[in-house]
């Protein structure tokens, strides 16, 4: 009669294989259905920051003479946009995004300050203010402009596809 493992053997080396065919097919498929899933959450994301800033991003054409009333009336739109897209990042990202994000709609980017939205990075102006003792000036009348670009770049990064 034989031994019955060594009977069986080409069976089971066939299954093994059709077994590790149907795995491996199964996890390209889902690879691919979740980089088109990021795809179109990225894109989404990308053309709602584009919208609703398309007069001061990427090339300011009309810098509006109230950036603080202009990005109030968006924040809802951006929020919305970040918060449906945040879900679609590895969760080793999401802490960097959501610090991106704290620098975008506020100018301190300090941890107590998460719930409010301060655009005075976003407008010209000079002052000075003492810091431990020590006087200091700031000046962003040049640079203002640039803070918003590179703000909303550090988010738009993370939406770039796969």
């Amino acid at each position: 009669m034989g031994n019955i493992f060594s009977e069986n053997i080409p069976w089971a080396i066939g299954l093994i294989v059709i077994l590790f065919g149907i795995i491996a097919a199964h996890r390209l498929v889902s690879y691919r259905d979740r980089k088109n899933i990021f795809n179109n959450a990225a894109k989404e994301f990308t053309e709602t920051f584009h919208r609703e800033l398309k007069e001061v991003y990427s090339h300011p054409v009309k810098w509006p003479d109230n950036i603080n009333n202009y990005l109030d009336s968006r924040i809802n739109n951006l929020k919305e946009a970040t918060g449906k897209f945040r879900h679609h990042l590895p969760c080793w990202s999401r802490y960097f995004f959501d610090k991106a994000w704290s620098r975008f709609y506020c100018c301190t980017g300090r941890e107590v300050d998460k719930d409010c939205q301060v655009y005075h990075h976003y407008m010209p102006f000079k002052g000075v203010s003492v810091v431990n003792g020590k006087r200091v000036e700031h000046d962003n009348t040049k640079t203002y402009k640039e803070n918003l670009k590179k703000n909303v770049d550090s988010l738009l990064k993370y939406a770039q596809y796969k």
